[in-house]
């Protein structure tokens, strides 16, 4: 039962499938806020297509400001996903973890909360001396976040100088002896992106860890597991448009729903929601005043209510066909 009426799960994806098509506009659009972002923070999770030839991988780039979440499944979790989103020429600041995928962007900031856990980790088997440079390890990159925190209340030269000396202090250590083979792997792992660690002490928007990426990410964890992802490709292309319409809605404080209706009366095929501010752009809309119900629903892109250009498919059985069972107009 889906309000009141009896609806079979294929009608449903269907339906999914037809919404999501007529919000490609306005995914398209996100991803070009999303490569004008001056920074964008990415993260990516395993995601299940039954039918698909291999493995697929769920990305998530979500910017801080615009409040902007975009979701992608691919068939893969290399480099050329975060191009093929971002572009080739991206200019903003990338916030990851670790994965090398995003060694193709210059402007990275490595997530400082995967270094503390694996610090954490290595201070669980360490003994005595062995146990120091986890511990320095951390001690740095904790000062480091208390420097980010005192931003706005220090000059900019003072501010300037506590980051150049949390620089100098995680220079100094990996410059020093390291005997230990675990501590080895974290140091050269530190060495590799040592220029990535503390760039949020220079970017405003950037955290010092890569949370916003993985709040983001968290509801399609959820949705996996309860679902196991998607049977074909076509519906994960649907997941996708839906999903990132929905937590950029949501995050801007708008609920997608109510937004849904205008862009199915729109008569515009390139009609795009207004997710966010500078995506609105409503035209060509059916008044409201000449459409009942669930009929609204029922438009195809270009037609227009009554007279020749009156263009609604036949309820079929009782049940839903298209988006929405065509509800027959009040008595007069």
């Amino acid at each position: 039962m889906f309000f009141g009426l009896h609806l079979c799960r294929a009608t449903l994806a269907r339906a999914a499938r037809r919404i999501a098509q007529r919000s490609e506009p306005t995914y398209r659009g996100l991803i070009d806020v999303v490569r004008r972002a001056p920074v964008v923070n990415a993260d990516e999770t395993g995601w299940y297509i039954t039918f698909a030839p291999r493995r697929a991988w769920l990305w998530v780039f979500a910017v801080p400001e615009p409040k902007v979440t975009l979701v992608c499944v691919r068939l893969s979790r290399g480099g050329a996903v975060a191009i093929e989103i971002l572009g080739a020429d991206f200019g903003g600041h990338v916030g990851t973890d670790g994965w090398a995928a995003y060694d193709v962007f210059g402007r990275r900031g490595q997530c400082n909360g995967h270094l503390l856990r694996r610090a954490a980790e290595l201070l669980e088997v360490q003994k005595r001396g062995a146990a120091r440079f986890p511990l320095a390890v951390r001690r740095v990159l904790l000062e480091g976040m208390a420097v980010k925190a005192m931003r706005d209340g220090l000059p900019p030269e003072d501010y300037a100088a506590c980051a150049d000396q949390v620089r100098g202090e995680l220079a100094a250590l990996l410059d020093g002896h390291i005997a230990e083979p675990s501590n080895k792997r974290f140091a050269r792992h530190l060495r590799r992106y040592q220029d990535q660690i503390f760039t949020y002490l220079d970017v405003p928007l950037l955290g010092a860890t890569n949370n916003l990426a993985e709040q983001e990410i968290r509801p399609a964890v959820v949705v996996r597991k309860i679902s196991a992802g998607n049977r074909t490709e076509a519906g994960a292309r649907a997941y996708e448009i839906l999903t990132t319409l929905s937590r950029t809605a949501q995050r801007n404080g708008l609920y997608l729903p109510d937004m849904l209706p205008d862009q199915l009366r729109s008569t515009d095929p390139s009609y795009v929601l207004p997710v966010v501010p500078a995506l609105h752009q409503p035209t060509n809309l059916v008044p409201k005043e000449t459409t009942h119900g669930l009929d609204a629903l029922r438009l195809r892109p270009g037609a227009t209510r009554g007279g020749r250009g009156h263009d609604i498919r036949p309820a079929r059985r009782g049940v839903l066909h298209g988006h929405a069972a065509a509800a027959r107009p009040p008595p007069a």
